[in-house]
């Protein structure tokens, strides 16, 4: 009983006298009733202690397959393997390299390090040719799954299809989609055997309709790859206008 009430009499100071502030801290749960809770990176053991947290066992660490997951105090790093470059969640293959007496004959797409010529991150090649690496190609997943991978010279970009929003890598749907007028010469233009159905939100009916796009001309938000979709997010009780409030009439 005295255990009990000394306790709950004493200072949040001294309750948490006990935390390891290098690796917890303290929180308040009530007026009486504080806890010490674990750092990011690290976990309590079975004693209450908070210890470091290996992600490189198991799966909470996430490093490209071509890289050494180092584990550290808190925290962990990716490095990418020899011949590999990048930030070690995403590693590109770019060759062991060959030496060079005064670097002379690397390519304009690589380094030349201590004599070694090593393509430059996005190309692969032996140093003195270096080609452009397709990551797209290479790693389809790079992107979202609701968004297209175009490959760049020495790099690439994720951009989110045509109703969604976001960077590339994380795509979700947009709820400005609906405002974007459609352009018509979509269906004019665009005439290869890559024909595709897809609907848009067409303003003078007020419905989602279908026609055959290919992305030959561009890009516009207004253009669904499923009619659910379009629906869903263009109903007339959805349609917003850029201030928010719902849309009244004809664009």
């Amino acid at each position: 009983m005295c255990r009990k009430v000394c306790a709950e009499r004493l200072s949040p100071q001294i309750a948490c006298d006990q935390c390891d502030l290098r690796t917890s801290f303290c929180k308040s749960h009530s007026k009486f009733n504080y806890t010490c809770e674990c750092r990011s990176g690290y976990e309590k053991n079975q004693y209450g202690e908070c210890i470091d947290i290996d992600e490189c066992r198991g799966y909470k660490a996430v490093c490209d397959k071509n890289a050494w997951c180092v584990n550290d105090i808190g925290s962990y790093k990716c490095e990418c393997m020899a011949s590999y470059r990048g930030d070690g969640k995403h590693c590109t293959y770019v060759g062991l390299g060959r030496s060079s007496i005064d670097c002379k004959d690397c390519s304009m797409h690589a380094t030349c390090n201590s004599g070694v010529c090593q393509c430059k991150e996005g190309y692969e090649g032996d140093g003195f040719n270096c080609t452009d690496v397709n990551e797209c190609l290479r790693r389809p997943e790079i992107c979202d799954k609701n968004a297209e991978c175009i490959n760049r010279e020495g790099s690439f970009i994720c951009t989110c299809l045509a109703g969604f929003a976001g960077n590339g890598y994380n795509c979700t749907v947009s709820k400005n989609s609906c405002l974007d007028k459609f352009d018509h010469d979509y269906k004019d233009t665009c005439s290869n055997e890559n024909w595709r159905p897809h609907f848009y939100f067409n303003h003078q009916t007020r419905m989602c309709e279908q026609f055959w796009y290919d992305g030959c001309r561009g890009r516009s938000r207004n253009i669904f790859s499923e009619y659910d979709t379009c629906t869903s997010m263009c109903e007339e009780t959805n349609v917003l206008t850029r201030a928010g409030k719902p849309f009244i009439g004809y664009f």
